[in-house]
């Protein structure tokens, strides 16, 4: 991991206050259920936020092959938790598929709504939680990473 997400971020040159949108708004996209997405939306909203694309997009990586079916799981159970509802068993999710007499469309609505609506509200109460814990800690990570550059130049 240090590899491949912390050492490209030490590398970039930018304001710290840039970076730290970046590393902030790639951490809020990494936790919403939007793999397959996710770098091309932090890059779009990296351009109004003002924030270190690079940054935004290395961030995305936190959500991966790896991490990311647990993660969903565990969403999915906060989003229950938080609409006190019930989760689904094997059962309630093959009724769901679409039938002879349903089409694919309603069949994807009563999915959402039994299963993705409890994984997005999971998961963006994870991410506003994580991102108001990112911002503050990497704005003094960057500052401070600054600062001591600015004493090591001669």
């Amino acid at each position: 991991m240090r590899r491949h997400l912390i050492e490209p971020l030490l590398g970039l040159e930018d304001s710290p206050e840039k970076l730290a949108r970046g590393v902030t708004l790639g951490m809020f996209v990494a936790l919403t259920p939007t793999v397959g997405g996710q770098m091309l939306i932090s890059l779009a909203l990296a351009v109004p936020c003002r924030a270190n694309k690079v940054a935004a997009m290395a961030m995305v990586w936190i959500t991966n092959p790896v991490t990311v079916v647990p993660y969903y799981y565990a969403s999915y159970r906060l989003g229950l938790l938080l609409l006190g509802r019930e989760g689904m068993d094997f059962s309630h999710f093959k009724a769901l598929l679409p039938g002879p007499e349903q089409g694919i469309w309603q069949s994807l609505k009563d999915m959402f709504v039994s299963f993705g609506w409890p994984l997005w509200v999971g998961a963006c109460v994870i991410a506003v939680v994580a991102t108001l814990i990112t911002y503050p800690w990497s704005l003094i990570w960057f500052r401070r990473r600054a600062a001591r550059k600015l004493a090591a130049s001669p």
